[in-house]
């Protein structure tokens, strides 16, 4: 096992999760400075969602420099938004969406925007799932201001808006606290190095202080892979300290892989807790 990891322990930013919102238009309420209405709103959805603790406010609004600041706090969180009427303009974003296993039709929308918020989760959590279910439901929450979708840049993927309407039900939220949900809360990603050859990866994993998983395959093996994945992910999560290299773990019969570094196409697969390649050993 290998010490807990910390990424960017010696730089760390003043907020510990980071997604951006993507809107059709910059939503009226900022227009018309309807912060009440708004509270009033989205207090009821995220009550149609589940009970709240502790109630919704609206803070700190203004407009600087072209810019929408507002502070939103609900329970024990506290959300950072900074937002912008113009479509965000960056390379990380645009990879997200590239990446996510949304049809095409979905990922086209959510290029198709008109305006954004960063949202930078400053609250009292420290469970990282807790702090990304925060931020699912907000969006869910916002979706009838004209929200497309949610990116995550971190995690290589994106949410659509009737996605993230599904996902924050109760019954989903409980399932995912259960078992930590790859290909939502963290990003399964294809790198295809030919027609048919993919290095399977995750991002993700450092928001838990561990590290993401490779494995080359081909693109039909994606299912499996993907089932792979989750167990590995929730394996990791739940083991005492990270995986190391040199490492091996058993999942079960023919599932026992050996821990190798990242020798190839490092600029993709490495992550900000580093990134573990499995390969299959023989469990004899």
């Amino acid at each position: 096992m290998a010490a807990p990891c910390i990424p960017g322990e010696d730089d760390q930013p003043p907020y510990s999760l980071a997604q951006v919102l993507l809107f059709a238009t910059m939503p009226a309420f900022v227009e018309a400075g309807d912060e009440a209405g708004l509270r009033a709103r989205v207090a009821a959805r995220l009550e149609a969602q589940a009970p709240l603790v502790s109630s919704l406010q609206i803070s700190a609004v203004v407009e600087q420099d072209g810019q929408i600041h507002a502070l939103i706090s609900f329970d024990r969180h506290q959300l950072r938004l900074i937002g912008f009427a113009e479509q965000v303009d960056d390379e990380a974003v645009g990879r997200a969406i590239d990446c996510s296993h949304w049809q095409e039709s979905q990922k086209q929308s959510l290029r198709d925007h008109g305006a954004h918020f960063v949202c930078f989760y400053l609250g009292e959590h420290e469970d990282p799932g807790e702090q990304i279910i925060a931020m699912h439901r907000l969006a869910a929450a916002l979706i009838p201001e004209s929200l497309l979708g949610l990116v995550d840049p971190e995690a290589w993927n994106c949410i659509p808006a009737p996605v993230l309407t599904d996902i924050v039900r109760a019954e989903s939220l409980n399932t995912f606290r259960e078992g930590l949900p790859v290909g939502l809360w963290i990003g399964f990603v294809k790198m295809f190095v030919s027609e048919t050859d993919v290095w399977f990866c995750t991002k993700g994993m450092h928001r838990w202080g561990r590290p993401d998983f490779a494995m080359p395959g081909s693109n039909d093996q994606s299912r499996e892979m993907a089932d792979r994945f989750y167990a590995f992910c929730n394996y990791a999560i739940a083991a005492p300290e990270p995986l190391a290299v040199g490492e091996t773990a058993d999942l079960g019969p023919g599932e026992r892989f050996m821990f190798d570094p990242v020798a190839e196409y490092a600029q993709y697969l490495d992550s900000p807790c580093g990134t573990l390649v499995m390969r299959p050993v023989d469990p004899d």
